[in-house]
């Protein structure tokens, strides 16, 4: 249903991508070096809605929502 707005709006998604330790800055970052114009990238969390990740996992991602982290920009 969405397929022909992404397609006219030249849009792309990566849907259901595991929670790792730097997978998604990599993702990123292939996107980056293999879409030319790119001008934006959300990242979403979804927090056990449809995998259960365990009790430690998500106070985890709940007690670091709100921490800082360093950005960088290339």
């Amino acid at each position: 249903m969405l397929d022909g707005l992404a397609k006219l709006n030249n849009a792309a998604v990566v849907l259901s991508v595991v929670l790792a330790l730097g997978l998604t800055n990599f993702l990123v970052s292939q996107a980056k070096k293999l879409m030319e114009n790119l001008r934006q990238i959300d990242v979403l969390l979804e927090f056990g809605l449809c995998d259960h990740h365990g009790k430690a996992a998500l106070e985890w991602m709940y007690n670091n929502l709100d921490a800082a982290y360093k950005i960088m920009v290339n």
